[in-house]
């Protein structure tokens, strides 16, 4: 009788391809955490994560471990401990253009909902997503100063209420007023935008109508 092949005598090229998906699966799980229901659903899932890990390690270069898996394992997560810290991440990704600092502030939820001035509602992480990869790869670089902030708290829901002064600092220079609603809810990942609603002031300061990909 033919004896069925031990996993460890499988050809290195099955053990990369394992390899592979393992990290990427890790990366899914820190971006799923938060989306986790339960504590013990969260420690299963890095149990069978860990599991994987342990028995394709040994058949993965050294150099190829560190380059990877381990920067993935290290990846910074910083939690966001107040509402007001999160909406100054918010604005901070804006500036920057980094579309992962930007998401990195929303909530992974289906149920998010982003409307830019005279654009859609959007709803969704990946529609949310896409909107602002848009923005940021337009070549705009932007300045915006918050300004008339009124804020709305309770318990495990921040609403802030803002003028946004919005400066073109790339190409022809522009200035635009926005009225936004940002709207933060506590996770037990820190706090997290759910809504982001912008509109043109009537206190615009430039003629034009102001662009949609501007913000």
């Amino acid at each position: 009788m033919r004896r069925s092949a031990h996993p460890d005598s499988h050809p290195a090229a099955h053990h990369m391809q394992s390899y592979d998906i393992t990290v990427r699966h890790w990366l899914v799980f820190r971006q799923k955490a938060e989306s986790a229901f339960t504590i013990s659903h969260l420690v299963a899932r890095a149990a069978r994560l860990l599991q994987r890990w342990r028995h394709c390690r040994s058949f993965v270069p050294n150099a190829l471990f560190n380059q990877q898996f381990a920067s993935a394992i290290t990846m910074p997560f910083q939690p966001f401990l107040t509402p007001e810290d999160a909406q100054s991440a918010f604005y901070e990704a804006i500036e920057r253009g980094n579309l992962e600092d930007m998401m990195g502030v929303w909530a992974e939820d289906e149920e998010i909902i982003c409307v830019h001035p005279q654009g859609p509602r959007l709803q969704g992480f990946d529609a949310v997503r896409d909107s602002f990869k848009r923005i940021f790869t337009g070549g705009l670089q932007l300045k915006v100063t918050v300004t008339e902030q009124q804020r709305y708290h309770h318990l495990m829901l921040a609403i802030f209420v803002v003028h946004e002064n919005i400066k073109v600092v790339s190409g022809q220079p522009q200035e635009a007023l926005v009225v936004a609603t940002n709207v933060f809810m506590q996770t037990h990942q820190g706090w997290r935008m759910v809504v982001h609603h912008s509109s043109a002031s009537p206190k615009r300061t430039f003629e034009e109508e102001i662009p949609a990909v501007l913000h």
